[in-house]
């Protein structure tokens, strides 16, 4: 009977010893979890501030990206991409209508430009004014 006593006293001993480390594991996995929560709340207001300023930006008219001016540094490219009346300045201009023109899209407009011999002021103002309104005539 003795030895039954011992037996289950060490029995509940290393049952109260499991349960402690149980509980303190248990409280452990709680705090992580909620730091977790928090940081994925913390993540989700993140992505969700961030959308509502990528939406803003994109639909504000006052873009710094739309009013930067057209540059003899661009591509043929990138002046035909900035403004939908640029093709019909460059027309004007008789750069790139031309069958015979080897002007390509990557090709640099300042370049270009020099090489067919077009007045560098006077294309730049006519395509900077689709920028700002002056030019009405392709704006």
């Amino acid at each position: 009977m003795e030895m039954t006593i011992i037996l289950l006293s060490a029995i509940t001993g290393m049952a109260l010893v499991l349960a402690f480390f149980s509980y303190t594991s248990i409280l452990k996995l709680r705090t992580e979890l909620k730091t977790a929560q928090k940081e994925m709340i913390d993540l989700r207001n993140h992505v969700s501030q961030t959308i509502k300023e990528l939406k803003k930006s994109a639909s504000s008219p006052s873009c710094p990206t739309e009013k930067k001016r057209f540059t003899t540094d661009m591509s043929v490219g990138e002046v035909l991409d900035k403004h939908p009346a640029a093709k019909n300045i460059l027309t004007m201009f008789h750069l790139g209508a031309c069958s015979s023109c080897s002007i390509t899209d990557d090709h640099n407009f300042g370049d270009a430009i020099k090489e067919y011999d077009i007045d560098r002021e006077g294309i730049l103002n006519a395509l900077n004014g689709l920028i700002d309104g002056s030019n009405p005539a392709y704006g």
